[in-house]
């Protein structure tokens, strides 16, 4: 991203300095193809590279080339074009990189989020189906351990209370259901 910007800042009469900046505003359209900014600004970006291609296979003065260039340009087009071929105005597409870099930043790390609180809900019903097993079997000590790697990833998660109630109440019934093996073993 930063090398688009310095493209930008550098705009000479190539239209390949150009391209970098195109590429980044083609990867925000493709996160966000609903971008309210990035749409203009790819067709300013595209209508400079074309300015400076047309320029340089014909040289001319750009008061006498952009009439001709910008009756030919798609309407509303024109203006961002002229736009692009006055070094005043590059400062203006400069910003709109800027925050276009920026939302792609944003949206970038909300995907990357989004991506980690799928896997720990993943990994968390993974461990609750464990648990749910060794508490099935009767491995109590297995359960609870499943419980405190869910604990470990996310305390809040909604099974962990009611499963780990579970595991304790039904160890609790284990141990009244062996008491009294254990006590009639004794007085034998």
């Amino acid at each position: 991203m930063q090398s688009a910007a310095q493209h930008l800042q550098s705009v000479g009469e190539n239209a390949a300095d150009l391209s970098g900046a195109l590429n980044e505003v083609n990867q925000v359209l493709a996160l966000d193809p609903q971008h309210a900014e990035a749409p203009g600004l790819k067709a300013a970006i595209e209508d400079g590279i074309a300015t400076r291609r047309e320029s340089r296979a014909r040289p001319c003065r750009d008061q006498q080339c952009a009439p001709a260039l910008h009756a030919r340009q798609a309407p509303g087009r024109a203006e961002a074009a002229r736009g692009l071929t006055r070094r005043r105005r590059i400062p203006r597409v400069a910003e709109a990189l800027t925050e276009l870099r920026a939302a792609l930043h944003k949206i970038e790390e909300e995907r990357r989020l989004e991506r980690e609180r799928i896997e720990r809900e993943r990994q968390i019903a993974a461990l609750v189906a464990e648990a749910r097993t060794a508490l099935a079997e009767q491995r109590f000590d297995h359960a609870l351990d499943r419980l405190a790697a869910i604990e470990a990833i996310d305390a809040a998660a909604p099974d962990l209370a009611p499963l780990r109630e579970q595991v304790r109440n039904e160890q609790a019934a284990a141990r009244l259901r062996a008491e009294p093996r254990s006590h009639a073993r004794r007085l034998r």
